[in-house]
This record gives structure tokens, sequence and C-alpha cells, in this order.
């Protein structure tokens, strides 16, 4: 599922297994067996379903969910319905594919209906103002699946005319030091956490749309943060190391000092962006799934300081570091909660400006603070060895 024009079809079996085989049949005969992903049969053993899934999602270029006349009523042995539970492997496809902006195409069966948001999870909602097609039994089927496989081509030949390179780019701060940016595409996302599964400061869990912006691939070195300020402050010495011992106030000065040098306009990272970025398109407690071990971050039961960026691996993005290393000051205020938070992505200065937002976890805490959706506050005066930062710009000026 490596091609950018693949097609991901979405289908209970239970629903509409037959149908499906006949779809799918249909479209490999246009577009190859390569470019198709219809079956969890295809996730390794062994591997996590939900992730596996997600990945599968985000590889591809348009979703079909085939609904047949019981997508929506098909429940659960314990009579609950299916699409209630966040496990469903065909919740976990939609939702997947509405997060990342990923078109995706209702296929109604004969006899289905358009299911409305009422019958949805508030995740799914907007399935139910997807623009849809309908493919019904013979002597119907060839000539509605040819009006699909018209559309589908239209929608996947679009993308050679929007090629824009977003290759990482590579900026210089002087005295031979650079800084790395990653392009984090936009879309859609759900931010915080579901009630109970997280804590009350990441509820309630809402729809973010972030545009696209770039964004550091590591935190702030020591190199990078003495060639802009002129010093050092950090505890754990280390040209590559994070910087750290630094305030809210002195990471909003690098971001203007380094500004006004190289013309390109950094910025810490509204809370919404950092959360987005280091998801990177997941929906799992830590962008590495719902466990974080030793070889993939810097944490509380490792090596008890900081070490060199880059050392453990990078997030769907290509971001290092985004859990565990250093806290990560953003540009928001402290709210308690999420009640009234913006869905723009856009930093929330409105509140306490007496703290502010801190991400990511750090090398001195335990993996549970190093969450994707855990929250933390200091006072922008506040320096602490394992606290640093990240920088985020909307269009970079490269060196190369």
């Amino acid at each position: 599922m490596s091609d950018p024009g693949s097609i991901f079809i979405s289908y209970r079996r239970s629903d509409s297994i037959a149908e499906t085989g006949r779809i799918y049949d249909r479209l490999t005969s246009e577009f190859g067996r390569d470019h198709v992903y219809k079956d969890v049969d295809s996730i390794p053993l062994g591997s996590d379903f939900a992730e596996e899934l997600d990945k599968a999602v985000g590889q591809c270029r348009v979703l079909l969910v085939i609904i047949g006349k019981t997508w929506v009523s098909v429940t659960e042995p314990d009579g609950t319905k299916r699409l209630d539970n966040p496990d469903d492997f065909v919740r976990i496809e939609v939702e997947s594919a509405l997060k990342r902006n990923i078109p995706v195409i209702p296929v109604l069966l004969e006899g289905a209906s358009m299911p409305k948001q009422s019958q949805l999870p508030e995740s799914l909602h907007k399935l139910a103002r997807c623009n849809g097609t309908q493919v019904g039994y013979d002597p119907r089927f060839h000539a509605d699946m040819s009006r699909l496989v018209k559309a589908l081509k239209g929608l996947l030949e679009t993308a050679p005319h929007q090629a824009v390179d977003k290759s990482p780019k590579i900026i210089a701060l002087g005295k031979n030091v650079n800084i790395e940016l990653v392009n984090i595409p936009g879309g859609r996302f759900l931010m915080g956490s579901l009630e109970r599964k997280g804590y009350d400061s990441e509820q309630p869990q809402h729809e973010v749309t972030v545009p696209e912006f770039w964004m550091g691939k590591f935190p702030v070195t020591q190199a990078q943060y003495e060639a802009v300020i002129g010093k050092n402050p950090s505890q754990y010495p280390g040209a590559d190391n994070p910087v750290e011992k630094v305030s809210w106030h002195d990471a909003v000065a690098f971001c203007e000092k380094a500004s006004q040098e190289t013309g390109t306009a950094f910025r810490l990272p509204s809370e919404a962006e950092w959360e987005y970025a280091c998801r990177a398109g997941t929906t799992t407690h830590y962008s590495f799934g719902q466990s974080l071990t030793k070889e993939q971050a810097n944490f509380n039961s490792n090596v008890r300081k900081t070490t060199p960026a880059g050392q453990y691996p990078p997030n769907n993005f290509g971001l290092y570091d985004m859990h565990g290393s250093v806290w990560e000051w953003c540009q928001d205020h402290w709210h308690t909660n999420y009640e009234g938070a913006p869905k723009d992505g856009i930093a929330w200065m409105t509140g306490d400006s007496h703290y502010h937002i801190s991400r990511g976890g750090s090398w001195a805490v335990y993996p549970g603070k190093c969450g994707s959706a855990f929250r933390i506050f200091y006072p922008p005066g506040y320096r602490h060895n394992d606290l640093g930062f990240r920088v985020v710009c909307s269009a970079p000026r490269a060196l190369r």
C-alpha cells in the first residue's frame, strides 16, 4: 500500500462481503491489485490491528465505505452497536481517513441509505455529510461501477498537479549551525482523551482542524540555542543535546532573535499543533502505540539525563523525541480543561496568563506523563533541567 494512488475499501463482512468482493474485483481490474486494499487479512499476525489499520489508511488516497442495509445496526454479542465500540475495525478505518482529510466516499448498496449523524458516534459525524454513490445489483452493477471508476480516476489524477516540495528544510542559524524543519500536513484530529481514559485536563476530547505548518525535527539543541542567543544555560552539556533550563520567555526570545537573523518567522507551537504533530495520525496513547519502551524514548527508567537529539526513533511525521527527552513549551496559556478551546489549531491565549503549557514529558518522568495528550503547566519564568522547547513556522526559507 505504498502507492500514492491507493484505494482503501472499508466494509463489514456480516453486511456486504459478497458485494464488496465484486466491487474489489472490478477496481483491481481497473487500478491493479497493488493499489486496492480490502481486507484485514493483510494485517501481520501479532500486530496491533488498530495501528496497522491506521497506518494502511494513512497511505491511501481515497477511502470507500461500503454501506449495506445492516452497516449501522449490526451489534456485538452483548447487544451494543458495533459502531459504538472504539475498537470496531470499520470505525477505526473511517476515523483515520476523516482526521487526515482523506476523501471518504460512501458506496451505498441497493436498499441501503446514508446513515444519519444521530446514528453515528461523534467521531464519524462528518461521514453523514460525505457525498456518496450507489452500486446496485445486476443489471445495474456494471453501469454503477463504471461511474464510480470514472470518479475515482478523476480524483486520483489530480495529485500530480498539486505536487509541492515538502522535503525537510534546513535553515542556517550562523556559526555553521543549522536547524532542520519537517513539513506537517494540515488535517483534522481528535485532541485530548476520551472520558475515563485520561486526566480531566485532557477532556472533553474535541475535533481540531490544523493548517499545514513546519516543525523542528528535534527539540532545539544546545548548539542551536548558543548560536542564536550566545550562551548555553543547560545542566547536561552536549552540542546535540536539547537545551534545558530555559523559561517560556527564553524560548520566545530565541524565536524572535532567530526570526530576525534568518528571515524565517519562528515561534512556539500552539498546544493543538504540538499534539497533532506528536500523534502524527495515530489515536493511541503514544505515537508508537499504547505503551512506551526504553528503546523508543528517554524517560525515567533510562539514563536519568538528556541524550543527543535523534537517538530514538521518529514518529510517522519524522519528528524525534516527541515523547520524553525534555518538556516542550507551547504558546498557550493554561486552562484546566478544553471547554471552549479553539477548534482551528491556534494558540489559546485567553485565560490564566500566569502559566503556560508544556508537553511531551521528559527524561525525569514516568511514561504515563509522556503521552500524546498529557498536559502540564509552569510559570513563564520557570526553568528546570528537563524543560526545553521546539520551534515551528508557517513557511520556512530554506538553506537547501
